[in-house]
């Protein structure tokens, strides 16, 4: 089975973390393996912590967090509340 990954996207006081629990718990009730991530994950596997200036090394850096997560990930469904910080930098990389 290939990895899915289910991004929650909302306004604040929207019901994210609420949303994402029920799907993680919903798919471990039916036999899947998921993680789920909330923004507050301690050392969440996503988030940029350290300062970088150069876009196209910030760029760069954030990618290969994207895929060192993938790849090393056991699970096959990822519930991941939406980060301001992916937003963010979505908004970077699209602009």
């Amino acid at each position: 089975m290939k990895k899915k990954i289910i991004l929650i996207e909302g306004i604040p006081g929207s019901g994210k973390s609420t949303c994402a629990r029920f799907l993680a718990n919903q798919f471990e009730r039916n036999g899947y393996k998921c993680s789920l991530f909330l923004e507050t994950t301690y050392e969440h596997p996503i988030i940029q912590m350290e300062s970088i200036s150069d876009n196209n090394a910030f760029v760069d850096s954030y990618l290969n967090k994207w895929f060192n997560f993938i790849a090393t990930s056991n699970d096959n469904i990822i519930v991941m509340e939406s980060l301001k910080q992916v937003r963010f930098y979505a908004t970077r990389i699209v602009v």
